[in-house]
């Protein structure tokens, strides 16, 4: 019978088993504007609901609002196919600091909520 957990005589990377997203009862997909920081903390979350329930997938994009809201959209058409099945909920997480600079940057920020809205993120 074979054992769960580690895998033996590979690298450590790909020691752990791949996830298998149709156990899980909801997929959550955040998109963050920071790379690290935000990434790390939403992560965080997954080890405090039940196994098998809820998977969180977080992604750190480095770009600005409309950016990481382009972003979303493809990685939850990627998570979508590698789970086969529909993402639960996508959300998107950007900060509004130097949106005011100018013209150009408070209409990318605009635009962001405006396809956010669209779709359903």
């Amino acid at each position: 019978m074979a054992r769960k957990g580690k895998l033996k005589g590979t690298t450590e990377e790909e020691k752990q088993r791949p996830v298998r997203l149709r156990k899980y009862q909801y997929l959550y997909l955040i998109v963050c504007e920071d790379q690290e920081t935000e990434k790390v903390y939403f992560e965080r979350f997954q080890p405090k609901f039940p196994e098998k329930t809820v998977y969180i997938t977080t992604i750190g994009t480095g770009l600005d609002s409309k950016g990481v809201v382009e972003r979303a959209i493809r990685e939850r058409k990627l998570l979508s196919v590698k789970a086969e099945k529909e993402v639960d909920a996508v959300w998107v997480v950007f900060d509004k600091d130097d949106a005011d600079l100018n013209a150009a940057r408070r209409q990318r920020f605009e635009d962001a909520f405006r396809l956010a809205d669209m779709e359903n993120i």
